[in-house]
């Protein structure tokens, strides 16, 4: 069964991802700097195959992927995606989308696992610490212990 074609919005997505990827490959290649799809497929920990898909709008951009993309490039999530940067925000404010049914729960993040969490070795924590602040950077948000 083909995949379902992608809509209007997930093109232009697709579009501002691959005009944003080119550019700043264009800036690290000028510098001397990695920019290769092997180097990108390392840092994304992603395939070669799924980064073209994102970047030629076969596949649709997701939270993962936009935040991946958006931490390799340095640019904010919202010039990539406004749509996926609005839900990146409702969730931050711990609102859900339709799809997923809101239960009252203690731990405020109901689509990771706690557990698993706690199971990471200090190197993993650490640069799952280091994400996040980047998310939150990128949404504007002050989570930063003083």
């Amino acid at each position: 069964m083909p995949a379902k074609p992608l809509s209007p919005e997930q093109l232009e997505d697709a579009a501002r991802l691959k005009s944003k990827f080119r550019m700043w490959q264009a800036v690290r290649a000028e510098a001397g700097k990695p920019w290769s799809q092997e180097y990108c497929s390392e840092q994304l920990r992603m395939g070669q195959s799924a980064i073209n898909q994102y970047l030629n709008g076969r596949i649709p951009l997701n939270l993962n992927a936009l935040l991946k993309f958006a931490i390799l490039i340095d640019v904010p999530v919202r010039e990539l995606s406004p749509t996926l940067a609005d839900e990146m925000e409702m969730l931050a404010k711990g609102y859900l989308p339709h799809s997923i049914p809101a239960q009252p729960l203690a731990w405020p993040f109901p689509a990771i696992d706690q557990e698993k969490l706690q199971r990471l070795d200090r190197d993993s924590l650490t640069r799952l610490e280091g994400a996040i602040l980047l998310a939150a950077k990128q949404l504007e948000l002050d989570i930063r212990k003083k």
